[in-house]
């Protein structure tokens, strides 16, 4: 079925450039944590527990999927970003209190469900 130009699914010039890069930002970071990891001697991750790094390869890998479902206009994309951002402030706060991590946490979420409200017509 054809849409009609007045219910096409207009993504904005933002969300269109924001996404692609925040997949292939994902991506570069899990391809350098790797490397970090087995080859190179830069250590670091050294002073981090091994748990949360597997945790941080985890939300990249699970970020890369909630972007690409955000992407097609999927609704458990934008949701499941915002679960991994929460996710994110409970390591925060169990490894290391960072206010900084924390408010930047609190505007992402709120920019996130803004995004959703402002183009909820359009997810399924």
């Amino acid at each position: 079925m054809i849409e009609s130009p007045d219910t096409k699914k207009e993504r904005g010039w933002g969300l269109t450039i924001l996404i692609p890069f925040t997949i292939v930002g994902c991506v570069l970071t899990i391809v350098i944590v790797l490397l970090d990891l087995f080859y190179l001697d830069y250590d670091i991750f050294s002073g981090v527990p091994s748990w949360a790094v597997i945790l941080y390869l985890f939300q990249l890998t699970l970020a890369i999927v909630f972007l690409a479902a955000t992407w097609w206009w999927k609704k458990w994309g934008c949701f499941g970003l915002i679960f991994l951002v929460l996710l994110g402030v409970i390591v925060n706060l169990i490894v290391g209190f960072q206010i900084s991590l924390l408010v930047g946490s609190a505007l992402l979420i709120v920019l996130m469900v803004a995004v959703y409200k402002a183009k909820e017509q359009y997810f399924e």
